[in-house]
């Protein structure tokens, strides 16, 4: 067991944006690898990503604004008990949530799948991914947990390790079953389970990593809360952030693969949502992976600093915080601009 201390802000900065530098790199290797990849290319990805997405839009209702909920209270809490009541009652509140979410997605994964996406190989991928639903809440609170005493460090490095497990599973296991037969299906349910295996992996080092912490008092100062007070703070933070993030994306895949098939056929909707999920959106999302860096950070700051009343650190905070953001989106826009012929010739 070892002491912390809360980081500087610029110290947590910098450990996520390495990390989330190295995640990029490494997200684009493996997408690289499965567009390019002549048995999967834009149908598997059509199957995967759309599986992923259905994911994605369960986990709004437990996971997605949880970490920024928790940091956010565990922020403006005083010590080591106080912060744990928080992150106990966070566990049990999510975990609920999640079992709830779980169950749905599993007993309704075929409907989902046949219905709602319209593809209906896809039902396999969302019965491995439902119980990863729970997983994924309980490392969304351990992550939030790790923020809120401002410990940037741990995160980034088990968000690098979860990235890198996955892309090398999914190379693994795509290539493996790529020898065994030609159905894009089949290879799209061995990349969903990487990523099952990838997040299960991160729950683990996620619980070592918080087992081995203890907090060191004086650098936090007194807000005493009830349980029923750290309720209603974590759902009126995480429930309109979840809900926007949801609804986003899941958006494509409704209208392509319902509306826009009708107009050109199942088959061709599907390679033309594999095309958008896999290669537009990988482009899109990359720059605005590293605002998410800021956000991260900031919250936890933020929370303390205006606890305080301290009104000018959060100034500071903010106008920092959106120099580097424009300065990085900016570069992006100019270079998506003028490169894109290159990129996409890539």
């Amino acid at each position: 067991m070892y002491t912390v201390k809360k980081e500087r802000f610029s110290k947590s900065i910098g450990y996520l944006f390495v990390s989330q530098s190295c995640i990029k790199v490494l997200g684009l290797l493996y997408s690289l690898y499965l567009i390019n990849k002549p048995v999967f290319g834009d149908e598997g990805n059509a199957i995967y990503l759309s599986g992923y997405q259905i994911f994605a839009f369960m986990l709004t209702f437990s996971a997605i604004g949880v970490p920024n909920a928790v940091s956010n209270i565990i922020a403006q809490t005083n010590n080591h008990n106080s912060i744990n009541k928080v992150f106990k009652v966070s566990l049990a509140l999510y975990v609920i949530i999640a079992c709830i979410s779980s169950i749905i997605l599993f007993f309704c994964s075929d409907i989902i799948a046949n219905k709602i996406i319209g593809i209906e190989i896809v039902a396999y991928n969302l019965k491995i991914l439902a119980p990863i639903i729970i997983i994924t809440t309980l490392d969304s609170v351990y992550s939030g947990f790790f923020n809120g005493i401002r410990q940037m460090k741990i995160t980034a490095k088990i968000q690098f390790i979860e990235q890198l497990v996955k892309t090398v599973l999914t190379i693994i296991f795509v290539e493996i079953l790529s020898r065994i037969t030609s159905d894009s299906k089949i290879l799209s349910v061995g990349a969903t389970l990487a990523v099952s295996i990838s997040i299960i992996i991160s729950f683990i080092i996620s619980y070592l990593n918080k087992k081995n912490i203890q907090i060191c008092s004086k650098d936090f100062f007194s807000n005493n809360v009830t349980t029923k007070e750290i309720v209603k703070k974590l759902l009126l933070f995480s429930i309109p952030i979840s809900m926007l993030v949801g609804i986003n994306k899941n958006s494509d895949s409704f209208v392509i693969m319902n509306v826009l098939a009708e107009k050109i056929g199942k088959i061709e909707a599907q390679k033309i949502y594999g095309i958008i999920a896999s290669k537009i959106d990988v482009l899109i999302v990359l720059p605005l992976a590293f605002n998410i860096t800021f956000s991260t950070a900031l919250i936890p700051n933020i929370a303390e600093a205006k606890y305080k009343n301290d009104n000018k650190l959060i100034r500071i905070y903010i106008e920092n915080a959106l120099f580097m953001s424009l300065a990085i989106g900016i570069a992006a826009t100019m270079g998506l601009y003028f490169f894109s012929q290159d990129i996409f010739d890539l």
